[in-house]
């Protein structure tokens, strides 16, 4: 009895951050922050494997490249929104496949954690907001737009995707991936305050009431491709993802779903 009440407690406080981060309205970054500074404290190898960049970099992004780069005199031009201090495409740019302009609302903070491990990266984020591109850029500015399991942690994600298809080329294309509920998932902890999933050619978001939009409605985007997949095989072994040892497989985050959704700008 009194190791329940202990959880229970523990739990209330453990949302805390959150609470006030909501009440302020305010993003609560803090666990991402901590996330971060834990990981490239302990696992900061892993993200020079030249391996384990090329493993991470999506697939299913190549074919679009290639595509794109038949049709475009000058060299692609891709925004990232929210790649943390490791962005999954760095072997993009290891390769030259690319020009890469990567934003997110923490990126001082991640410089200063590199700069303390000593680590250095060939993606150096800029401060910035996914709700505010047209404030930082012009329209029609982009051949690719991408994000990785980082849509779901901004403050609006309809916003960034109005933003986004009116920074992204026409014939240009919305690449995002990521863990499918991963608000209720985190039981809607620090960041992570909606479920986001692809059905039927939409990204549909819904809060924690349950309540469901369209991203994309009446924006416009074409779906060209969507799937839904066990993580495990998406292949990132490395950028925080890491499984940590002794967890039971049957609480194996690796083999939750994550999605891959594609819009074409029309």
């Amino acid at each position: 009895m009194k190791h329940e009440r202990y959880e229970s407690i523990r739990r209330v406080i453990s949302r805390f951050p959150t609470l006030i981060a909501q009440f302020l309205e305010k993003p609560d970054y803090q666990n991402e922050i901590d996330f971060w500074q834990e990981t490239l404290a302990s696992r900061p190898a892993s993200i020079s494997d030249p391996a384990h960049r090329e493993a991470a970099f999506p697939e299913y992004l190549k074919l679009y490249i290639h595509e794109l780069k038949k049709i475009r005199d000058t060299s692609l031009k891709l925004l990232e929104i929210g790649p943390g201090p490791v962005s999954l495409l760095s072997a993009g740019v290891d390769q030259g496949l690319f020009e890469i302009t990567a934003i997110d609302p923490l990126a001082d903070i991640y410089k200063k954690i590199m700069q303390q491990n000593n680590l250095t990266y060939p993606v150096k984020p800029v401060k910035g907001y996914g709700e505010r591109l047209l404030k930082y850029f012009e329209k029609d500015s982009f051949d690719i737009v991408y994000s990785s399991n980082a849509l779901d942690h901004t403050i609006s994600p309809r916003e960034c995707m109005v933003q986004m298809s009116q920074v992204v080329t026409q014939g240009g294309v919305i690449f995002l991936e990521g863990f499918l509920r991963e608000g209720s998932n985190a039981a809607w902890n620090g960041l992570h305050q909606h479920d986001l999933f692809p059905e039927n050619g939409h990204l549909i978001h819904c809060n924690r009431a349950g309540k469901r939009a369209d991203l994309a409605s009446s924006l416009p985007l074409q779906c060209i491709y969507e799937k839904i997949m066990l993580f495990k095989d998406r292949s990132i072994n490395a950028f925080g993802y890491e499984v940590p040892l002794g967890l039971d497989p049957r609480d194996n985050w690796q083999f939750r779903d994550w999605y891959v959704i594609v819009f074409r700008k029309t």
